[in-house]
């Protein structure tokens, strides 16, 4: 026993070490230690070497792009990638082109979505009272929702509740 566990340790080593040894199509070996080595490219981090820049310098961030917004003599505003001329009141703007932005809706589709308008209706926004505690109803304590609205509220989960059941028996049945 003692001689195959010898010999499986001995197989393991030589099939890790054959690669350093056989000649690839190049006459190179397969695989030598710079290849297992990790390589760090510093060139995209930023403040690489700069101690300074690593404490929170921004003018080395990844991917920022700089812009300058200034007028021009007829008042009108500009943006380009070079700067100006130095007499030109100018402002530098950073730009980072691969930030997560997400477009934003239109006023009329959030007021839709928030329920202040009606579907068609572009500008009919509907006030919210001036006082927040005319909704409360008779509450004894602070609620969103008025107690004479709490059953219909009630009724309308229990109807969202049968329609996921009735979905959930469809997708039984497919």
């Amino acid at each position: 026993m003692k001689i195959f566990v010898k010999f499986m340790i001995f197989s393991v080593v030589l099939a890790m070490a054959g690669p350093f040894v056989m000649k690839g199509p190049s006459g190179q070996p397969l695989v030598n230690l710079s290849n297992l080595m990790p390589s760090f490219d510093t060139s995209n981090i930023p403040g690489a070497g700069n101690l300074s820049g690593i404490a929170g310098s921004t003018n080395q961030m990844v991917g920022k792009q700089r812009f300058y917004k200034w007028k021009d003599k007829n008042g009108v505003w500009q943006f380009s990638q070079t700067a100006p001329p130095a007499d030109v009141e100018n402002e530098p703007v950073d730009v980072y082109p691969d930030a997560n932005i997400i477009q934003s809706l239109s006023k009329d589709k959030i007021d839709l979505a928030l329920g202040r308008t009606t579907p068609g209706a572009t500008s009919n926004v509907i006030k919210p009272p001036a006082n927040p505690l005319d909704n409360m109803g008779s509450s004894l304590f602070p609620t969103t929702v008025p107690l004479d609205k709490i059953p219909e509220l009630i009724n309308n989960a229990r109807a969202v509740q049968d329609m996921m059941n009735q979905r959930g028996e469809q997708l039984k049945n497919l």
